[in-house]
């Protein structure tokens, strides 16, 4: 549980140090530094550009990119869309990311 915390906020924020990771888990400074050195051992998280900054590391990138090439989002979304055909005119798949959303792909 508490290193899935440490992986979030590092997801949710970038590169941080032990100090912002250890104020958004509420664990202490002491146990998010033996909690990242942990998960860097096993390759999920790794020292950042910046001095005392932590990231994700490759594994955790890759594994995930393994799982986001598995998931067609697109036949997710089509097999909904056909449960409630003739319900909408046009519809659409929007995928947001923080600020910006990308079209997938629209139907009539």
């Amino acid at each position: 549980v508490k290193s899935k915390a440490v992986l979030d906020v590092l997801a949710e924020l970038g590169p941080s140090t032990a100090k912002t990771i250890s104020e958004r888990t509420g664990e202490p400074v002491s146990s998010t530094y033996r909690l990242l050195d942990n998960l860097a051992a096993v390759g999920w998280v790794e020292r950042g550009i910046n001095r005392g900054e932590y990231r994700l590391g490759i594994d955790c990138v890759r594994i995930g990119g393994q799982i986001e090439s598995r998931l067609d989002i697109q036949q997710i979304a089509r097999r909904t869309f056909r449960v409630h055909r003739g319900q909408f005119g046009i519809w659409g798949l929007f995928v947001r990311r923080r600020l910006r959303t990308v079209c997938i792909e629209t139907r009539t």
